[in-house]
């Protein structure tokens, strides 16, 4: 009996490493080829839409992803349920799915007056822009209910796989388009990839979980459950993209478009290394939720420090290398040597760097759902940071910018994230 045991629990413990590697390869496949695609392709998009309409392409983009805040936090707290063994999971999915629907036909007018009020610019009247923006914001945060409900049952490579052959697609499409000098068109590309995109996430969903998707089962009082239960998730989409993308958005708003374009030559730089380290925390979301289902806080401790020692010295590691040969690369890929890129390529290493260190806690917070306080915080944080940016961008331009980042990250995240998940983690802990 004892050898059977042994044999099933290292069976069990080889399974989960396999599954984990797994997720972890094809985590680090896809976005090693996103980060290709973005480093080959973003020199031709300065070259051929000229610094302006690469500029408004990078703002457009930057709101996009800002837009993905109207999910409500909806998606992360429906991997949780699920992986918690949701009842009614059926019913929660129609929900959600056509309350998404719903939002985008009443986000269109929101859209249409971004652009008509110029608080996001356009060279030229483009009055397609605003709808494709919003077919591409609804694409994208439906793109993330289907993956949610694949990473549920802990096959993200499985959702990376589809994203790999999408992201390949759309860099073939997007290569030839931008010749054509057209930002529409480059959405449209998008919006037609993602089609297709959704449909392959559909499916492999369905045969994941089984369910059906039907308006006679939506729901107000589910929806309304729902977004309590997701509130803080929300909140904290909020604050990071108050940090990252509203940012842009303001900086564009005080710049001109050649220093917005050197401003997002360097954020996609560091954004292809950000992400890609940051992998190592995220891919453990589930097995984290698992673990706090099963009550081992100990190992869940263990876990945090564990990764939080490997990023740390990850960091330091890639980063060295960032601001030696890194910076010659980044020089050879941008075609920009001044010294203003340069103190900003400094600078914005040292902020994505602490960031990704951070990283660490916030993906433990958010897989425990102890994300309260850290989302009152990271509200803060960004508050005060478009704050301090709004004050310094006209005396100190993009790199004024970087320095209000970097000042209302240390002053609140930074600290209090690790702070609040070790003192949480030893009173489990302790009451066990």
């Amino acid at each position: 009996m004892p050898k059977l045991f042994s044999q099933s629990f290292f069976q069990g413990i080889l399974r989960l490493h396999t599954r984990y590697l797994s997720n972890l390869s094809f985590t680090f496949i896809s976005q090693a080829v996103t980060a290709l695609s973005a480093l080959v392709l973003t020199p031709f998009l300065v070259k051929e839409l000229g610094p302006q309409q690469f500029s408004i392409y990078g703002v457009i983009l930057n709101l996009i992803i800002f837009s993905s805040i109207f999910d409500f936090g909806l998606n992360t707290g429906l991997l949780r349920k699920l992986i918690h063994n949701l009842t009614e999971k059926e019913k929660l999915i129609s929900v959600m799915f056509f309350f998404y629907l719903f939002s985008f036909i009443l986000a269109i007018p929101f859209y249409v007056y971004l652009f008509k009020s110029g608080y996001v610019k356009l060279a030229n009247n483009e009055i397609f822009t605003p709808l494709f923006v919003a077919v591409i914001v609804l694409q994208n945060i439906l793109s993330v209910l289907f993956d949610v409900i694949i990473q549920s049952v802990n096959k993200i490579f499985v959702g990376k796989i589809i994203r790999i052959i999408r992201t390949i697609i759309e860099f073939i499409l997007l290569f030839f388009i931008c010749r054509l000098g057209s930002v529409v068109l480059l959405l449209i590309a998008t919006a037609s990839v993602n089609l297709f995109y959704l449909i392959a996430l559909f499916i492999y969903s369905k045969k994941e979980v089984k369910y059906a998707l039907s308006i006679t089962k939506f729901s107000i009082a589910t929806l309304r459950d729902h977004l309590y239960y997701c509130f803080w998730y929300f909140q904290s989409a909020i604050a990071s993209v108050m940090v990252f993308n509203a940012q842009t958005i303001l900086i564009s708003n005080f710049v001109d478009s050649i220093n917005v374009a050197r401003y997002l030559l360097v954020t996609k730089f560091y954004e292809v290394i950000g992400v890609g380290i940051a992998n190592f925390t995220m891919v453990l979301f589930p097995s984290l939720s698992n673990l706090q289902a099963k009550g081992n806080w100990v190992q869940l401790k263990k876990t945090f420090l564990n990764v939080l020692i490997r990023v740390s010295l990850l960091v330091v590691l890639v980063f060295s290398i960032v601001l030696t040969i890194g910076k010659k690369v980044f020089i050879s890929w941008s075609n920009y040597n001044d010294a203003l890129i340069l103190n900003l390529f400094q600078f914005y290493s040292f902020f994505v760097a602490i960031i990704i260190i951070e990283h660490v806690p916030t993906v433990f917070l958010s897989a425990l759902k102890l994300n309260k306080w850290p989302s009152i915080v990271a509200t803060i944080q960004g508050i005060m940071g478009l704050v301090i940016s709004y004050l310094l961008l006209p005396k100190y331009g993009i790199i004024g910018a970087i320095i209000a980042s970097l000042v209302s990250f240390i002053l609140t995240n930074c600290w209090f994230n690790p702070y609040y998940l070790i003192r949480n983690l030893n009173r489990k802990i302790n009451n066990i």
